[in-house]
Parts: C-alpha cells; sequence; structure tokens
C-alpha cells in the first residue's frame, strides 16, 4: 500500500514537471484584441490560423510552428508572415459547425429515407417528410455557414499583437 502512494506521488511531480517545461515553451501569445470584449483570443504555437492578407484574396488555413515578437513575424511551415500584412482573421465556432454537419446529416438522411420507403411502397413521400429534410437540412446550412464561423478585419475596432510573457532572469528592483 504505501509502495502505491511512493509510485502515485512521484507520477504525480513527473507530470507535473512535464506540463511545467511545456508551458514554459508556450511564452510568445499572438493575440486577437477584439473592441468591447475582455478577453482577447489566443493563439499559441500549433494553433491554426485562418487568416486574409493584403495581397491574397483567399482564406490562409496554416499551423503556427513558431512566433517571434521581437519582428512581429509568424512562422509556418511553409513561409512566414508578419502581423502588419494580415488584414482579417476568421474564427470557427466549433459547437455551431458541430450542430449544423447533425442537422445538416439528419435532413439528409430523412430526405433519403422518405424517398426510399416511397419506392418501395411502403410510405408516400408526403409534404410533411419533404417539410421535415428540408428545414433540418437549411437550418444546418445555416448554422454551418452563418453561425459557424466569424470574420475580423483588423483595424478600427480589431487589432493582432504578439507579446512574449516569460519571466526576466533576475527583477531589476532585487538586483544586488
Amino acid at each position: 500500500m504505501k509502495l502505491r502512494r511512493n509510485i502515485g506521488i512521484s507520477i504525480l511531480i513527473w507530470n507535473s514537471f512535464l506540463l511545467i517545461c511545456n508551458v514554459a515553451n508556450a511564452q510568445h501569445v499572438l493575440l486577437l484584441e477584439i473592441k468591447n470584449q475582455i478577453e482577447a483570443v489566443k493563439f499559441y504555437s500549433g494553433d491554426q490560423l485562418i487568416y486574409k492578407t493584403k495581397d491574397q484574396h483567399e482564406w490562409q488555413h496554416r499551423t503556427i510552428i513558431r512566433l517571434i515578437p521581437e519582428s512581429d513575424v509568424i512562422l509556418f511551415e511553409d513561409g512566414m508572415v508578419t502581423i502588419s500584412e494580415i488584414n482579417k482573421v476568421q474564427l470557427k465556432n466549433e459547437f455551431s459547425r458541430g450542430m449544423g454537419k447533425l442537422f445538416t446529416g439528419f435532413g439528409a438522411t430523412w430526405l433519403l429515407f422518405g424517398g426510399i420507403l416511397d419506392v418501395a411502397d411502403r410510405e408516400p413521400f408526403t409534404w410533411t417528410t419533404l417539410a421535415i429534410g428540408a428545414t433540418s437540412l437549411g437550418v444546418g446550412q445555416l448554422l454551418l455557414r452563418v453561425v459557424g464561423k466569424k470574420n475580423y478585419t483588423i483595424g478600427k475596432y480589431t487589432r493582432l499583437r504578439m507579446i512574449d510573457i516569460t519571466m526576466p532572469e533576475q527583477i531589476p528592483a532585487l538586483q544586488h
């Protein structure tokens, strides 16, 4: 019993050490600050950033490899971009997207089985069947396309900022 407790404490200490090491590496943060919102949206290394630049008019889906706050550069696997080049950022609402896929799948399945039952002469394909399937498809697509994502234009009401939150090695007031 005592051996199990010691092993459990050792595992807890080791996991805490690994967590602290991982947090120490994630000290650079890209912030999307939105007017009238208390919390900024935070992006770290390993997060996906969906953005448009002033030169390109299609959305870029890229994973952040490294943030360099000294020069405001975001490093990706296939290149880099400075914060000043980005003019739009897109955020996705995963809950709404999941519900949209659920409703779309339900509506398509309802219409499919209604059609199969009509062809097999089991149940007639009625306006009710069509209304339920079409409404579900419509709600699902609305959730996916409208509610599931939000675009922010960088400028007057939103801004991108990169910060370095590493602790200094010695605090100047405490130096001897």
